[in-house]
């Protein structure tokens, strides 16, 4: 009797747990903007790159500076003409190649979730991991611009975004076991509980010791007394 009240316990908790992440799904924005510790660009580093690549390095460090400004304002008009002004000068600095440019696009994708306006969240997203995909960014980007899909309602996007940044990016992002648990979580939104099973369980394979192996498991439950309460 007590391994099934555990049971029920877990699927419950699980599906609150779950309930949280649908909420909270897009990484924090200031991880992309920021910049990672260890990754960033050195002075030594700095000082080989070409003429360039420098005014492009310093230009998206600017326009995140300004950003950094933006997000400290409290005058919503006034904001608002600066954030669009912010936005068109992003979308220049990341017509170019390279790293620099991936921030500017993956900048403007942050402001325009701040305006909620996600299918183009989306779209500066994904050319931020695509234009440069080898950087500490990419998978990042990757992830959000699969949120973004799930914010505007395209589930099949954010499916193959999301099953995207889990495998390209699996042995190199710290966060691809969420971004397979989204996954899963899609998949039981559409009811594909085959397939939902079968991300649960890739997960519970290739990261054993992740700490999303564990709701990993309680959704396999939770699925597996969906069905049988059929």
């Amino acid at each position: 009797m007590s391994t099934a009240n555990e049971t029920i316990q877990a699927v419950t908790w699980s599906d609150r747990l779950v309930q949280f992440i649908q909420k909270n799904r897009i990484i924090l924005l200031a991880v992309i903007v920021a910049g990672v510790a260890g990754v960033a660009l050195t002075g030594a580093v700095f000082a080989f790159l070409e003429s360039s690549q420098k005014k492009s390095i310093a230009a998206a460090e600017g326009l995140i500076a300004r950003y950094d400004e933006l997000r400290a304002q409290t005058d919503d008009d006034a904001k608002t003409k600066k954030i669009d002004a912010l936005i068109a000068d992003a979308l220049e600095a990341g017509k170019g190649k390279g790293f620099a440019a991936s921030r500017s696009l993956a900048l403007a994708g942050a402001l325009y979730a701040d305006k909620k306006e996600w299918s183009e969240a989306q779209k500066n997203w994904l050319a931020a991991a695509d234009n440069a995909p080898t950087s500490y960014l990419a998978p990042i980007a990757l992830y959000n611009a699969a949120s973004a899909a799930e914010e505007f309602g395209d589930g099949k996007k954010a499916l193959e975004l999301y099953s995207r940044c889990a495998d390209q990016y699996k042995d190199s992002f710290p966060l691809a076991a969420r971004a397979l648990f989204a996954v899963g979580r899609i998949d039981e939104d559409m009811k594909d509980f085959a397939a939902a099973n079968a991300a649960y369980k890739k997960i519970i394979e290739q990261w054993p010791d992740d700490s999303w192996t564990k709701l990993a498991h309680s959704r396999i439950l939770s699925i597996a007394a969906k069905e049988g309460a059929k």
